[in-house]
């Protein structure tokens, strides 16, 4: 977190932790995050290598300055803001977002939010890297597309995504009652996902 990695982090840490018979839930892992500082702004989703931050003397560098951190500015998120909110388009697997942009039949006019389901750990198989649709919404230039997903992301993505999201379809997760057209809102200031779903 310190570095802004991966979210592969939130995969790999619950299972270290299974192994070591010590109890770790995405909620101690969201709280955690908020308390750790931000200290380097590195690839691929920031501006600078971490061959950069070995040339400035590496981890031993950050571990004598960190007393200063309170000093420091944190970007939390980048040029895309800090709430978007749009009408849902939902997609039951990557590969339908796919063939849809392929198509032409996401537009740069619309303000959406396509949601991407059914690629969890049940669903996926075994949770795959969605790449792709993240990379096809940033290569169409759809600057104001936001993509949800039950799905992991590349550290690589740009843009407003949010992943992982649980409870995740396959077992009725709320991600699998959106249809398109309900309005979605996404705040990183208040780490929140909004689905207008009807209770009916």
């Amino acid at each position: 977190m310190v570095l802004g990695g991966s979210t592969n982090s939130v995969l790999h840490s619950p299972a270290i932790a299974s192994i070591a018979k010590v109890s770790l839930t995405s909620s101690d892992i969201q709280s955690v995050s908020g308390k750790i500082p931000y200290l380097a702004d590195l690839a691929p989703s920031g501006h600078h290598l971490i061959a950069d931050l070995y040339g400035v003397g590496g981890i031993p560098a950050i571990l004598r300055e960190e007393p200063c951190s309170g000093l420091c500015v944190a970007k939390i998120t980048g040029k895309e803001g800090k709430v978007f909110r749009g009408k849902a388009k939902v997609f039951d697997k990557e590969k339908q977002l796919n063939a849809a942009l392929n198509a032409g039949k996401i537009h740069r006019d619309e303000h959406l939010i396509v949601i991407v389901r059914y690629e969890g750990p049940k669903d996926g198989p075994g949770m795959p890297e969605q790449l792709r649709a993240s990379a096809a919404i940033t290569g169409a230039n759809l600057t104001n597309v936001a993509l949800v997903m039950d799905g992991r992301y590349s550290a690589a993505s740009h843009g407003f995504v949010v992943g992982h999201v649980v409870p995740e379809a396959a077992p009725g997760g709320p991600i699998s009652q959106v249809r398109d057209g309900v309005l979605v809102t996404i705040s990183a200031t208040t780490n929140e996902l909004g689905i207008d779903v009807s209770e009916e």
